[in-house]
C-alpha cells in the first residue's frame, strides 16, 4: 500500500473518531444551525467498517483465519486492558458521581472482568465500545463470504467476474437479513443484526481500495461540498442514523447515505492531506483512534466535574451522561487535546522504560 494510501486511512480514522466525540458532545454547530451531532451519526460508525475493507490485503484470500485472528487480537487485547481498568475504577467513579450506577462487589468485579473476554463491558465510560463485537462479527461474515467467493472463482480459472458477482449476491443477502432483523425488532446478542448491515460496508471499502488509484483524483473540494450538501438534505428530510439504537433511516437509503458519508470523509481527508501540521496531528489521532474511543467519555465527565465545582450545581446535574453541560466545541477541543497529550506522555514514558530495561539487561549480562 502506497504511503498516501496509508495516510488517508489514518486521517479518515481520525475524522471518524473525532466525529464520535462530536456526536456525544455537540448537538448544533455554533453560528451555523447545522445539527452536527445528527450529521456525524450518518457515517461515524460505518466509516470504521469501510476502513477495514479498504485495508483488506488480497494475501488473506488463502488464509482468512489470519485476517480474522489479527482483527480479534488488535481489538481484544486493548479492550481487555481498558475494561479491566474501568471495572476497578467503577466504585471510585460512582463515589464522585461521575456515573449514576451502584457500586460493585468483589463478585461483580470478577464477573465484569471475565465478560471482557467476549468483548462485553458494563462500564458507562466504555459505552462507545458497543460496536467492537459488531466489527468482529462483520469481519467474520465478510471474510467467510470472500473465502467462499474466491473458491468459487478458482473453479472458473480465478474469474474476477465470478468472484465479485458472488460477493455482491452474498452481501446483498446479508444486508436484507440485517434489515429483516431490524424491521422485526429482533435484537440479537452483540448487536449482530447491525453486523449484517455493516459487513457489506467492508466490501464497499475493498472495492474502493481497488478503484482508489482512479478515483482519488476526483476527491477534493467539489466532492466534499456535494457530499456535505447531500447529507444535510437527508437530515433536513428527517433521515437519521443511530445504529446503537437500531435506527438506520430507511432500508432504501442506508447504503446510499453511508456511501455519501464515506465520500465526505475521503474528500475531507484529501483536503486535510495538504495541510502539513494538521495532517500530522490527524495521522497521530487516526493511529491511536482506539485510545480516543476508550478515553473520551472519562475526559468529558472530568470536564463536567470541573465546571460543576465552579457552578455549584446539584449532584443530579453532574450525574447526567454523557455530558452535563452545553459547552459546544470546547468539549471536543479539550477532549482531543487531553487524550493526545496523555498518549504522548505515555509513549515517552514507555520509551524511557524500554531504554532503562535494555540498559539494566546489558549491565546484568556484563
Amino acid at each position: 500500500m502506497e504511503k498516501n494510501r496509508y495516510q488517508i486511512v489514518d486521517i479518515v480514522k481520525a475524522i471518524g473518531i473525532i466525529s464520535i466525540i462530536i456526536g456525544h458532545t455537540l448537538t448544533v454547530l455554533p453560528l451555523t444551525g447545522l445539527k452536527l451531532g445528527s450529521f456525524v451519526y450518518l457515517f461515524h460508525i460505518t466509516i470504521f467498517f469501510f476502513v477495514i475493507g479498504f485495508c483488506y490485503n488480497i494475501k488473506y484470500t488463502e488464509n482468512q483465519a489470519m485476517f480474522i485472528g489479527k482483527r480479534i487480537i488488535r481489538i481484544l487485547i486493548p479492550f481487555l486492558i481498558y475494561n479491566t481498568v474501568f471495572v476497578f475504577l467503577h466504585n471510585l467513579l460512582v463515589n464522585i458521581n461521575l456515573i449514576d450506577d451502584g457500586p460493585y462487589s468483589k463478585a461483580d468485579i470478577a464477573k465484569n472482568i471475565v465478560n471482557g473476554l467476549i468483548l462485553e463491558t458494563n462500564e458507562s465510560m466504555l459505552g462507545a465500545f458497543w460496536f467492537l463485537p459488531v466489527l468482529v462479527i462483520a469481519c467474520i461474515i465478510f471474510s467467510l463470504s470472500f473465502q467462499f467467493s474466491n473458491k468459487l472463482s478458482n473453479k472458473f480459472n480465478r474469474n474476477i467476474f465470478v468472484l465479485h458477482t458472488t460477493m455482491i449476491i452474498i452481501m446483498t443477502s446479508i444486508a436484507f437479513l440485517g434489515f429483516y432483523f431490524h424491521d422485526h425488532e429482533l435484537n440479537l446478542r452483540f448487536h449482530m443484526q447491525t453486523a449484517f448491515l455493516c459487513a457489506p460496508v467492508i466490501y464497499i471499502g475493498f472495492i474502493v481500495k481497488i478503484m482508489y488509484p482512479k478515483i482519488k483524483e476526483y476527491l477534493g473540494l467539489m466532492t466534499f461540498l456535494i457530499a456535505i450538501i447531500s447529507l444535510k438534505l437527508f437530515l433536513d428530510h428527517g433521515y437519521n442514523i443511530e445504529l446503537a439504537y437500531n435506527q438506520y433511516a430507511s432500508k432504501y437509503l442506508f447504503y446510499p447515505i453511508s456511501i455519501i458519508g464515506i465520500i465526505f470523509c475521503l474528500s475531507l481527508g484529501h483536503l486535510l492531506l495538504k495541510l502539513k501540521y494538521v495532517k500530522d496531528v490527524l495521522i497521530f489521532i487516526g493511529r491511536n483512534s482506539f485510545h480516543y474511543m476508550a478515553l473520551h467519555f472519562i475526559v468529558i465527565k472530568i470536564i463536567d466535574l470541573v465546571v460543576w465545582n465552579i457552578k455549584k450545581d446539584s449532584i443530579d446535574v453532574l450525574r447526567l451522561f454523557p455530558k452535563s453541560y452545553d459547552l459546544g466545541l470546547l468539549y471536543v477541543i479539550i477532549t482531543v487535546l487531553v487524550i493526545t497529550l496523555s498518549i504522548v506522555v505515555a509513549k515517552l514514558l514507555k520509551k524511557k522504560f524500554n531504554r532503562f530495561y535494555i540498559k539494566l539487561k546489558k549491565d546484568y549480562e556484563s
